[in-house]
């Protein structure tokens, strides 16, 4: 069948880029140099050399039958066999972003020659150069927003878990999608109808994620030792562990491989009372030519390669354990790790079987036919995804004031809310000098501080204010948090995390959910008997508006914090007792 897909006409940014300026845009100017219509320059330069004999602007009305019928709009009637964008219409069904009717055959073709380096059989449409210019992020200053030349680059939203660094993509408003892995050497492509017969049905994108995670999961991934490893699984909300007995020994080494989204987060835990309770282990990573240390959390994309990972146990260490959380979908490929250590010791847990090793990104030059990953990509680079975390009085300044910012509410607030009865009579530098005075930032042999600071690599970008339950008068006057309560307020041994900041431009990387579980071992090792917090629980639909300092249910719930009042539809009190 044939279907409107306009993912293919951001190749021609670069169709005819070979032997030029790779930076420069050759999108305004196509015409002028070829003195030709856009659709003779596709058939030309592209669907021509490659076979492409399925693809075309304006296909003829014989081939209706082959078309999926789009939606109904007024003035046109039902959009059958003829463009659907109402802009490219008026462009005579010929434009650069839309108009393209193609089969999947097709497409995969086109999807082939970009994996292959622009080539395809004996026909070349790009260079080297040029393809590796559809991988390479032009959009850094917007982290969320990663894009090559033409397409979208890192979208997990509907790659799935075959979302990379450099994984490129692109979707069509009609509901199509075209996914290149040039890690994997593979592809996705889904050619739905979604304004059928109106385009108020909905976002397809949950169904994009899930074909492109499908692909991922059948891409297999060799064990580092033995014939089989433990395996995380991928479920939505779900924990999956690896708890195996140690007997004696201060430090142990062990492989690990994970590829997750940045909402699910992996840990490394022991135990030194059989199981009861636990605590994080900082653990050193290494891959080949690098190495960077994470304070015992590990989430993101980590190159599609086994790590080799190193630990110092606490003293009298009974058990170490292995977990993964993740909350929705769409997720990555899951955590897993062999079944044994470099050392005695004995696993329990899933087992995913035929697991092999895909190869691992090449920083040289590319082999004859395929295209290697961009310059760049390596363990480092990719490192930045783990979040540590370090106490307030160990950052700077500088840090503070990176992660508050100059503008919005966390610059004006200064983490002062919960602090003082009316904090907006309080001038603006005065807050900012009682958040500097209440960190002791910069003093890191402080006794005391107000919160934590979170790093990815040496980037200050969030904050939690966690103290004793007793340093926050707004707090301890409040009525919604002691609703159906009956404790003392005054408590000193109970501890509170009242306040998330995530910087501009680090969002939805795991930060706060990195700085709750840092919060918890933060107030165990400084005697707390408990610590709460009072988050704002946000449905899927929603968005939680300016109420999110406070953090979310599932970012406690993350964190070990179990739910112990509902004052509010919308507020929970949430703890963890010690």
């Amino acid at each position: 069948m044939i279907v409107a897909h306009d993912a293919v006409g951001f190749a021609l940014r670069c169709a005819d880029a070979a032997g030029t300026d790779p930076t420069r845009d050759r999108w305004i100017p196509m015409r002028r140099d070829t003195r030709e219509r856009l659709d003779r320059v596709v058939a030309d330069r592209i669907t021509e050399p490659l076979g492409m004999q399925e693809t075309r602007f304006n296909p003829s009305p014989r081939l209706r039958w082959r078309i999926a019928a789009e939606e109904y709009q007024l003035g046109r009637g039902l959009v059958w066999g003829s463009v659907h964008d109402e802009n490219a219409y008026c462009l005579g069904g010929v434009a650069g972003h839309a108009g393209l009717f193609a089969t999947a055959r097709d497409l995969a073709t086109l999807a082939q020659a970009a994996l292959n380096g622009g080539r395809y059989g004996r026909a070349r449409i790009l260079d080297e150069r040029s393809t590796r210019l559809l991988f390479t992020d032009y959009n850094r200053a917007f982290p969320t927003h990663a894009h090559g030349l033409g397409f979208e680059l890192d979208q997990r939203r509907y790659m799935g878990a075959l979302s990379s660094a450099v994984t490129a993509g692109h979707t069509g408003f009609t509901g199509t999608s075209i996914v290149l892995d040039p890690l994997a050497h593979s592809f996705a492509i889904l050619l739905t109808n979604r304004v059928h017969p109106t385009r108020e049905w909905g976002n397809n994108s949950p169904s994009r994620a899930a074909v492109g995670t499908d692909l991922a999961m059948a891409l297999p991934v060799r064990p580092s030792q033995g014939p089989t490893s433990w395996y995380a699984g991928e479920a939505d909300g779900s924990k999956a562990t690896l708890t195996i007995p140690l007997r004696g020994g201060t430090r142990t080494n062990f492989d690990l491989w994970y590829d997750t989204a940045s909402t699910d987060t992996g840990a490394v835990e022991a135990s030194t009372d059989g199981g009861r309770t636990w605590r994080l282990v900082p653990v050193t990573l290494r891959a080949p030519g690098y190495r960077w240390r994470t304070d015992g959390t590990y989430t993101g994309f980590q190159g599609r390669q086994w790590l080799t990972a190193e630990a110092a146990l606490p003293a009298g260490t009974t058990h170490l354990r292995w977990l993964l959380r993740t909350a929705a979908a769409p997720h990555g490929r899951g955590a897993a790790r062999p079944r044994r250590l470099r050392r005695r010791g004995a696993g329990d847990g899933p087992v995913r079987r035929g697991l092999r090793r895909p190869p691992p990104p090449r920083r040289g030059p590319l082999r004859p036919g395929r295209l290697g990953a961009p310059a760049g990509l390596t363990p480092a680079s990719v490192a930045r995804v783990t979040v540590t975390v370090r106490p307030a009085n160990e950052a700077s300044r500088d840090d503070l004031r990176a992660v508050f910012g100059t503008r919005g509410d966390p610059a004006n607030c200064q983490c002062q809310w919960f602090k003082s009865r009316d904090v907006w009579a309080i001038p603006k530098q005065e807050r900012t000098d009682r958040l500097r005075s209440q960190t002791h930032c910069g003093e890191p042999s402080a006794a005391q501080t107000s919160g934590l600071v979170a790093y990815l690599d040496d980037e200050p970008v969030g904050w939690c204010a966690v103290e004793p339950r007793i340093a926050y008068e707004r707090l301890l006057r409040a009525r919604v948090p002691w609703s159906g309560r009956e404790e003392a307020k005054d408590d000193p041994g109970v501890w509170a995390v009242t306040c998330f900041v995530t910087r501009t431009g680090y969002r939805r990387r795991g930060v706060s959910r990195a700085l709750a579980r840092a919060a918890v071992e933060f107030a165990r090792t400084r005697g707390a008997t408990a610590i709460e917090g009072y988050p704002i629980r946000v449905e899927p639909d929603q968005t939680g508006g300016g109420e999110l300092f406070v953090g979310t249910t599932t970012v406690f719930a993350d964190a070990g914090f179990t739910e112990i009042s509902n004052p509010t539809p919308r507020r929970a009190v949430m703890r963890v007792d010690f």
